[in-house]
């Protein structure tokens, strides 16, 4: 399968220290992949030293950038939830992450599956040690689900 790759990029955070974005979706007919880009302004020090994305947290879980995932419908989910409660709760999952880069940038790919409803997805995360409350951004549920449709099958499924 190849994925349908659609121009969807949108900025969560921009601040004096740090820049978070999402991007580099890519669309299969079953979920979906993007990319949660970070940022670290050099001159503030090592914000991202002990940076976790998705196990419970230690300690007092400052250093947890908690990303989330709301479809249309009401579902969320977090990484921060193991998957196969994800799957039983609500049959969302946010899986991965797939590491790329370090300080002071990082790349961290996701998965989510099902695909959405048409409506406004959010994605939204929360990073306590970079002073970053509960912030937010809607994706079109459609373009994902268009999109999804355009996926080329490169063999057919034997019969």
């Amino acid at each position: 399968m190849i994925p349908a790759t659609p121009d969807i990029s949108s900025t969560l955070v921009s601040t004096a220290k740090v820049g978070i974005w999402v991007d580099a979706f890519r669309v299969f007919p079953s979920g979906f992949q993007f990319t949660l880009a970070l940022r670290v302004n050099p001159a503030v020090g090592e914000l991202t030293d002990g940076l976790e994305f998705d196990s419970l947290p230690r300690g007092d879980g400052r250093n947890v950038l908690e990303l989330r995932l709301r479809y249309p419908d009401g579902r969320e989910t977090s990484p921060l939830i193991p998957e196969i409660v994800q799957a039983q709760r609500n049959g969302l999952v946010l899986g991965g992450p797939r590491f790329e880069g370090g300080a002071p940038g990082w790349q961290v790919r996701w998965w989510a599956w099902p695909l959405p409803p048409r409506g406004p997805v959010q994605v939204s995360c929360e990073w306590r040690a970079a002073e970053i409350p509960r912030t937010s951004v809607e994706i079109d549920g459609g373009i994902l689900l268009d999109a999804a449709a355009t996926a080329d099958v490169l063999w057919p499924e034997a019969e």
